[in-house]
Formats: structure tokens, sequence, C-alpha cells
């Protein structure tokens, strides 16, 4: 993981917290994402469920 968002919110309004941060090696589904070039480096943006498993 390079960046985390802040996390998402419920339908009352509540924070939930990214269970991951920056830092994280982790697994997530085929094909899943948003693939984003920035200069010579791609990233892929995924949702909090389309992650599998933080590696340790």
């Amino acid at each position: 993981m390079v960046a985390v968002g802040e996390g998402v919110r419920t339908l009352s309004g509540e924070l939930i917290a990214p269970a991951v941060k920056a830092g994280d090696h982790v697994l997530v589904e085929s094909h899943a994402g948003i693939e984003v070039k920035d200069g010579e480096e791609t990233y892929t943006i995924v949702g909090t469920s389309n992650i599998l498993a933080i590696v340790e």
C-alpha cells in the first residue's frame, strides 16, 4: 500500500477506519481496481472490499 484513505462512513455518519495502512503488503482480487499511471510508475486503486489479505 502506498497510500490509504480516511475510511468509510456508516449510514449514521460514523467513520470506520481502514484495516490497512501505508506500507502494508496486500493480496487483492484478480482484475480488481483501476490502474493509474504517474510517469513511469503504475498504481492500482482498489476499494477495501477487494482486499483479500494483509501479508505479514
